[in-house]
């Protein structure tokens, strides 16, 4: 796993499968005219996801990231993600493969592969494979940036 995330070694693996996610510095830190200095040092990072039908750790946080986090979700047919809530972070889930049914509060709503679903702060949800088939998803958390009042 820990080679995952080494440049060498996914630009390898990316292209022998022909597949690769990658994470440009723009994508780390936003609009290139707003975005803060990180006091790390990031830098681009080409993750390859793997074929196999597991949960991967994609971006841990710092020191890898400013705050961002990411990974892959495998569920199998019947199978569900545990309510929990976004608490002080927005969360992007971006479905690969299958369809999801979404709980989001007391909402209900239906994702399938090529969708994409925004989940704003302190919003508790849960993730159904309610499908005969596996459910692939990506996840990824970032902390809320601190919103300066309107004059």
């Amino acid at each position: 796993m820990a080679d995952l995330l080494h440049p060498s070694a996914n630009a390898n693996r990316a292209r022998r499968r022909g597949h690769a996610l990658w994470l440009s510095p723009l994508i780390l830190g936003g609009c290139a005219s707003t975005a803060m200095k990180p006091s790390i040092d990031l830098h681009y990072q080409q993750i390859v996801l793997s074929p196999q039908a597991i949960e991967q750790t994609l971006l841990d946080g710092p020191p890898q990231t400013a705050g961002m986090r990411s990974g892959r979700v495998v569920l199998k047919a019947g199978e569900h993600m545990h309510r929990h809530s976004t608490n002080g972070n927005e969360e992007l889930l971006l479905f690969l493969q299958g369809k999801a049914r979404v709980v989001l509060g007391n909402d209900a709503i239906a994702m399938e592969a090529g969708q994409v679903l925004y989940i704003p702060p302190q919003t508790e949800h849960e993730v159904h494979n309610d499908g005969p088939a596996e459910l692939w998803y990506i996840y990824t958390v970032a902390p809320v940036a601190p919103v300066a009042p309107k004059p």
